[in-house]
């Protein structure tokens, strides 16, 4: 009795329930506030990302037409106009094709691929359904693929074979004449120009392919320097090889590289059924041999599982082949002179100087106000060099030697970093900390030590690489 009367009169009175009631109205009010801020700050930026995604493509798209009209106008000749064309014919047929594999036939899809430049019409409803906010994950991967077949069927053979008329026009005279490099350059800036807007498409093409899956910074510290790395080694060398060897060594060359990308899918793919399996190495094998392609483990992309395969036997391979060429270029079809014309137009301000001197005892001083020293010829200075054949092969091996010492710190980064994001975390309390090192320390110390020590080699090798690129640009710029 005495405790249900205490308990009675704990209980609480009308005003203490007016309180209460008062008080879950204003966090009601408080939740339905935030709930309305949230969704506005959602509604913007949904603006936002479908409008940034629709800009993308805009510029994607303009990149693509103006590759298209820049080898039209540069090279207005029947090989390049039929590589320019070949995306055209053979991107819908492969498309049907394919739809036809899948027991499904899609000719709004293909009749798209008929705009040229090829992926053009994928691109436009791309944009437009971006800018509506409806989902383009299927016109993405679509996008992706014929993008990909784009830039090997149209922009690298394109690069290749501009490489290879500026490389004949280099090697086959006696000497390396550094007035027609340069004079070669200018006559062909708009050339230069198309180049210049086909490696880009081909860098997007590849890093949109393979690097769908993975994080901002590994695909832009890590992937894309590997893509363009091994992009550009390939590039020279196919150029070389096209221009300057024979019929059976470009066969054979080019057999080799198709039968390491064969090889190099087939191990990297773990598959019981081996339809799939021949399918697979089909389609990444051939374009495997202009680029590494397939290695992130995306299935939708049909993308190899194990990665570090492919990457490595692929990159090894075409190192071996493509270094094994260069060697022979150096050895057997480089001039052994080399002619600089450096010009003699030249103001030097001097400041004020006194000169003293002191013979046998006695002191001469020559006090000198400030002047110029101008030299002007109408004619250049001719400085020629000339190479014996211990250097050439010196060179001949430096030369592959520096190309494989840029080319492996980014990928040995990439198969370290497959499947791994980086990012900004916060620091856990210290007993936790502690505990998260006693796990697999070895191992992750390992990766940390091989990824900091490589990021670190390939920072310098790329350094070097870009001052190389720079001041020959800037040397052309100068001359015309």
């Amino acid at each position: 009795m005495y405790r249900n009367k205490i308990i009675r009169g704990l209980e609480p009175g009308p005003d203490w329930l007016l309180q209460e009631n008062g008080e879950e109205k204003e966090k009601e009010e408080e939740e339905e506030e935030s709930d309305t801020n949230t969704e506005n700050h959602k509604h913007l930026y949904g603006l936002l990302s479908r409008g940034g995604k629709s800009v993308l493509y805009l510029v994607y798209s303009a990149l693509l037409i103006a590759e298209f009209c820049l080898w039209i106008q540069a090279k207005p000749d029947f090989m390049t106009v039929g590589l320019c064309v070949l995306p055209v014919i053979l991107l819908p047929s492969l498309y049907t094709l394919f739809s036809l594999t899948r027991k499904r036939l899609y000719m709004g899809t293909a009749t798209l691929l008929l705009l040229p430049p090829s992926p053009l019409g994928i691109i436009t409803v791309l944009v437009y359904r971006s800018f509506r906010g409806d989902n383009t994950y299927r016109w993405s991967i679509k996008s992706r693929m014929a993008g990909l077949l784009q830039s090997c069927l149209m922009s690298f053979p394109l690069i290749v074979l501009s490489f290879s008329d500026f490389v004949e026009t280099v090697f086959r005279a006696p000497t390396i004449d550094t007035e027609n490099i340069t004079s070669c350059l200018v006559e062909r800036r708009l050339e230069l120009y198309a180049v210049v807007v086909s490696l880009i498409n081909l860098i997007i093409a590849a890093t949109r392919f393979n690097e769908r899956l993975t994080g901002a910074p590994v695909k832009y510290l890590v992937g894309i320097p590997f893509l363009i790395s091994n992009i550009l080694f390939r590039i020279v060398g196919f150029g070389l090889l096209f221009s300057l060897f024979d019929v059976e060594w470009k066969l054979m060359c080019v057999g080799i590289l198709v039968c390491i990308g064969v090889l190099s899918v087939l191990l990297a793919t773990p598959c019981t059924r081996c339809s799939m399996r021949s399918m697979r190495a089909a389609s990444l094998s051939l374009p495997g041999v202009l680029m590494p392609l397939g290695y992130t483990g995306d299935k939708t992309l049909g993308h190899s599982s194990t990665g570090w395969k492919l990457i490595f036997i692929n990159v090894v391979g075409s190192l071996t082949i493509f270094s094994i060429v260069i060697h022979t270029v150096i050895t057997e079809f480089l001039p052994q002179s080399l002619t600089v014309y450096p010009r003699l137009d030249m103001v030097r301000p001097l400041a004020a100087m006194e000169l003293i001197f002191k013979i046998q005892g006695r002191e001469l001083s020559l006090e000198m106000p400030e002047f110029e020293v101008q030299l002007q010829s109408d004619e250049p200075a001719k400085l020629m060099v000339t190479l014996s054949k211990h250097e050439l092969r010196l060179l001949s091996v430096i030369v592959p030697g520096l190309l494989v010492l840029t080319i492996l710190p980014f990928t040995v980064l990439r198969i370290l970093l497959i499947g791994w994001k980086c990012g900004l975390q916060k620091n856990e309390s210290h007993h936790e900390y502690n505990l998260n090192l006693n796990t697999n320390r070895a191992m992750d110390v390992g990766r940390a030590c091989c990824t900091v020590v490589c990021s670190l080699f390939g920072l310098f090798s790329s350094l070097i690489f870009i001052m190389i690129m720079t001041t020959a640009s800037l040397s052309v710029i100068a001359a015309s």
